[in-house]
């Protein structure tokens, strides 16, 4: 685990903020700023590499809306070369990766057998994170560290271990340990993550916004939560950070989430997760996006390739000409007045679990 730091602005941009926003007369000192728990420590930010961390540290991380995260995935690395820390292997472990390599043998697709990958593997992302925000969260882990909910004790000192590698990087903004412990001491503590129940209930339109509760695989959770424009709780918390048995799970458990979100935003994420190519079928039929799709109902026009053009032309092609074993897109090729018939069976049993939209479009 490592916390490399790309770049970072220094609290100077606070204290600049500061003075900009008072009466010119009025004089202000380093420390009387830094130590404030306001938006003006939002204006010095680290851009941070964080190395072998795990799936579920992440998961944290990218759940505040102002986060920023680029990340790597299982489709750069390959999720059978994943590792866990010594600390966080479980005998459940071996039955996962058995799990993976008997489904990848099989000829399943990446995206059905990755699904049994441990959310304890190691991944890596980038972020810019402001100097409150780190603060913020190095209290939150030592929140978790010593919370009596987190029943793995290895979980548990694996965010004490989170923490210190937090608080390296809030000493390189401040340039002192003492000057850090005031920064922390002073923080009020934010619970990142909802503690309670999800209930289930009907989705409510009101107002131009959906409110509505999901439940989806973690592995949907991590690509939900990219999307800033939606504000969600979910019981992620309950299902993984206090399960007993947290080391055993994988990113195919459940998570439920209560999402609130304006009703564009839906328009436009199902818009893509509508084409063929994103919306890769599943042997066990079981894609969750589907869920979604129909849950708003499908029509053509939300298609990105409704004008007539396909927006992946390139991805498109390459099922085509056999560069990409996945099944090509019988809309891809009724637009380019390409010949379905030697993909039309493959085509057929890709369709058994789309919209019947799909049928049509083969058997055109």
């Amino acid at each position: 685990m490592r916390i490399d730091i790309l770049a970072i602005d220094g609290l100077d941009r606070a204290l600049e903020g500061w003075r900009l926003s008072r009466h010119q007369a009025a004089a202000a000192t380093w420390d009387e700023v830094y130590t404030l728990d306001l938006p003006v420590n939002e204006l010095p930010s680290a851009v941070l590499n964080f190395r072998d961390f795990t799936i579920v540290e992440r998961e944290i991380f990218t759940t505040p809306r102002n986060h920023v995260a680029w990340a790597r995935t299982s489709h750069v690395d390959d999720p059978l070369s994943s590792r866990i820390p010594i600390s966080l292997i479980s005998l459940a472990n071996d039955r996962s990766f058995a799990a993976m390599n008997r489904e990848k043998a099989a000829g399943l697709s990446q995206d059905e057998w990755r699904r049994h990958l441990p959310v304890t593997s190691l991944t890596s992302w980038t972020t810019r994170m402001s100097f409150r925000d780190l603060v913020k969260i190095t209290n939150y882990f030592d929140y978790l560290d010593g919370h009596a909910a987190v029943k793995s004790q290895s979980l548990s000192a694996r965010f004490g271990m989170v923490r210190e590698e937090l608080r390296c990087v809030i000493d390189e903004f401040t340039g002192s340990i003492a000057k850090s412990d005031v920064a922390l001491d002073k923080s009020l503590r934010v619970k990142f993550l909802h503690e309670g129940a999800i209930a289930p209930r009907d989705t409510v339109a009101s107002a131009g916004f959906y409110l509505m509760v999901l439940e989806v695989p973690l592995w949907l959770r991590a690509q939900i939560v990219r999307h800033r424009p939606l504000s969600f709780v979910d019981d992620f918390f309950s299902r993984v950070i206090s399960n007993p048995d947290a080391l055993d799970l994988t990113i195919e458990t459940p998570i439920r989430m209560e999402i609130a979100t304006p009703i564009e935003f839906w328009h436009g994420v199902l818009s893509k997760r509508t084409c063929w190519l994103a919306q890769d079928s599943l042997a066990s039929g079981r894609d969750p996006w589907q869920k979604l799709i129909d849950q708003f109902g499908f029509r053509p026009e939300m298609l990105p390739c409704a004008g007539g053009s396909c927006p992946y032309h390139g991805d498109a092609a390459l099922r085509v000409s056999g560069a990409d074993p996945g099944v090509p897109c019988p809309r891809f090729c009724n637009i380019n007045a390409i010949d379905k018939a030697p993909w039309r069976e493959a085509m057929l049993v890709a369709a058994r679990s789309r919209h019947p939209y799909w049928l049509e479009e083969i058997d055109r």
